[in-house]
């Protein structure tokens, strides 16, 4: 990115770009300098590619992240209605109105997918302006610790 473009319209900038030029990378522009910057999830497979930066700021942290292909959103993989949600406003009764959007996740690799038996967001559970999202997978040589023996 052209410095000048940067300094002219007072952007920071922080990226993360792969080890291998040109194979993948993110990036963010904000005008308001973050408290703290990680580059690194502590996995060198993912860290050597480019895929992650957060940036901490007083009252929120924001985190860009790159997901390959290979993995995939669990709750896609059984439900497809979209009118289903993860986080309501807590004004309007949102909630009630079923108003809200869908911004938890939990991503699996491919491999795992069909072991993916149920999951659902426990809309009802109040205290929060999130509800809790459960997932009941079942991994080929783990045992289910629920499970009696």
């Amino acid at each position: 990115m052209n410095d000048k473009i940067l300094n002219e319209y007072e952007y920071f900038c922080y990226y993360n770009f792969a080890n291998k030029k040109g194979y993948s990378g993110v990036m963010i522009f904000t005008r308001e300098k973050p408290l703290n910057v990680q580059y690194q999830i502590g996995l060198d497979r993912f860290d050597k590619e480019g895929r992650f930066i957060l940036l901490e700021y007083d009252k929120f942290i924001l985190i860009n992240i790159y997901i390959p292909l290979g993995f995939v959103d669990s709750f896609r993989c059984l439900v497809h209605d979209d009118n289903i949600y993860s986080m309501w406003t807590n004004g309007f009764h949102a909630r009630e109105r079923n108003m809200g959007w869908r911004i938890d996740y939990i991503f699996t690799s491919q491999s795992l997918e069909k072991g993916i038996k149920d999951v659902k967001y426990l809309k009802g559970q109040l205290g929060s302006d999130h509800c809790p999202y459960i997932m009941d997978i079942e991994i080929p040589g783990v045992k289910n610790c629920c499970e009696n023996e």
